[in-house]
């Protein structure tokens, strides 16, 4: 190469540089010019309204007005702007006064950890004050290279724990749980009344080294206390390396991964839990227990109005804990895929002792059921007023015509409202009908929306009976709370907060 070459090229390149810094001054010039822009239209849209009648509300009113709005937005949307946000930018009177309303800051919600997620975070602690606080992350969207983001926000929430409401983590990666059990061992969380930690394993879960107390309910986590804990859901991942106090716990829900049979606590230990003295409602999905062998003593479980259960791979619920059940409170059941027993010793009609207040039995996805199992299931649950079927497979009107059939006993005398959400069918119409013909007591039967198109042949099955002088009331339903309050969110009669999957929702049509 020539010396003209070579030094052509480093003047080029030399220009080449001046042009690349250039601009980049022109655009940080351009990115301050666009920040001031929207400094001086947000001023001057104060400005604007500061003589306008929107800016003379009263502070109170536009307390209400706001904390109005924040309950009609969706709480699991992730929104560019928040409605506090939207309306303190409307002039400097309503700037004031929404920071000074720290009940309008203090509920926090975020999928997608980042640097704006974690400033809206420490400015939702600055100027909440004193209230309690809800704080919700979910972390599922979120990969490794992502995930110190979320860090972040955990460990800057855990500097306010003693004003902790309710706390909620998911997640696809192990490590903010493990974070957690580590940092909160022996913390207090005065306020905290729910706490959900579910982590969906989706990567190797290898919690640390901590032994369970697997003999006797004592906490290993929040061991400073938290007097107020009523709703706690756990699964088998976080259970098993974080166990808050629950002595004072109300509802409990345990779920656990499917596929994976993860025993993380003793038969000791479960029992104890069934029995705490506040517990009203319990949701369990798979065997969180080690097996016990028998003779198993009658379960007393006093308080206890709400159960649900759902089986995976194994279950012993079915065998050991079901049929000795003494819940004279219990008011509605749960079972999904529950299968049939492998063991029948606690299935004798003489051992079993029918709940004395069940009025709503759900049953979803169950197997086809052969005596003396299925009439065992009936007389255990024959108060029931109201049955509510979620079926994929259609079995459940032909299993309840053949048990009717086959046994000489009256099933389910009671039961006066019928709720099917099965598969349509071209003899569906028939079955029904030889139903509704042997459960004289039935009034009302709802059916859901995708089965509009068979309600005239069904209709035509309920004028029959009409004819009989049986009224029956048929109905098509969408919201399947609106027929018992077991099927909206849970615990029964609780708001929905929307703050993790249900699995024991179904599809109403």
């Amino acid at each position: 190469m020539s010396s003209d070459t070579g030094q052509r090229l480093s003047k080029l390149l030399k220009e080449k540089n001046e042009l690349l810094a250039q601009r980049e001054r022109l655009i940080a010039d351009l990115h301050a010019l666009d920040s001031r822009i929207a400094d001086v239209t947000l001023e001057y849209g104060r400005t604007y309204n500061e003589e306008r009648p929107i800016s003379k509300i009263p502070n109170e009113l536009l307390h209400d007005i706001l904390h109005l709005v924040k309950a009609e937005s969706d709480p699991s949307e992730e929104l560019n702007k928040h409605p506090e946000q939207i309306f303190a930018a409307v002039s400097a009177q309503w700037r004031q006064a929404i920071l000074s309303f720290g009940d309008l800051w203090n509920s926090f919600r975020t999928s997608h950890p980042s640097d704006n997620a974690h400033n809206r975070l420490v400015a939702c602690l600055e100027r909440s004050g004193t209230f309690p606080l809800d704080l919700w992350f979910d972390f599922r969207p979120v990969g490794l290279l992502d995930l110190p983001d979320g860090f972040h926000l955990l460990q800057d929430s855990i500097g306010h724990i003693h004003r902790w409401r309710s706390f909620t983590v998911l997640t696809e990666i192990d490590s903010p749980i493990i974070f957690l059990s580590t940092q909160l061992v022996d913390k207090e969380a005065p306020l905290l009344e729910r706490l959900t930690l579910l982590p969906y394993r989706q990567y190797d879960f290898e919690p640390p080294d901590k032994d369970f107390p697997r003999n006797h309910t004592g906490a290993i986590a929040l061991t400073g206390g938290t007097p107020k804990l009523s709703y706690l859901c756990l699964n088998d991942l976080s259970g098993s390396i974080f166990s808050p106090p629950l002595t004072t716990i109300t509802d409990l829900r345990l779920d656990m991964i499917e596929g994976i049979e993860n025993c993380w606590m003793s038969w000791s230990t479960f029992l104890q839990i069934l029995q705490l003295p506040s517990l009203t409602t319990v949701s369990l999905v798979g065997q969180h227990f080690e097996s016990a062998a028998p003779p198993i003593p009658r379960i007393h479980v006093p308080t206890l109005k709400h159960l649900r259960y759902a089986s995976l791979a194994s279950s012993d619920f079915v065998d050991l804990i079901l049929p000795n059940l003494d819940a004279p409170h219990l008011t509605t059941l749960t079972l999904k895929d529950l299968p049939l027993p492998s063991d029948t010793t606690y299935w004798a009609s003489s051992h079993l002792k029918p709940f004395p207040k069940l009025h709503t039995l759900v049953l979803i996805d169950f197997e086809f059921y052969l005596k003396p199992f299925a009439y065992q299931l009936c007389s255990l649950t024959s108060k029931i007023s109201t049955m509510i079927v979620a079926d994929g497979l259609g079995e459940w009107l032909p299993w309840a015509e053949r048990l009717r059939r086959t046994s000489t006993r009256p099933l389910w005398l009671n039961a006066d409202t019928v709720v099917l959400d099965i598969p349509r069918g071209l003899d569906m119409a028939y079955k029904f009908k030889l139903f509704l013909q042997r459960h004289p007591n039935v009034r009302k039967v709802y059916i859901p929306e995708e089965t509009r198109f068979e309600a005239k042949e069904i209709m035509g099955a309920v004028e029959a009976l009409a004819k009989e002088d049986r009224d029956i009331d048929l109905a098509v339903f969408h919201a399947a709370e609106a027929v018992d309050p077991c099927l909206g969110p849970w615990p029964p009669g609780s708001e929905d907060s929307g703050d993790v999957d249900d699995p024991f929702w179904f599809d109403i049509g």
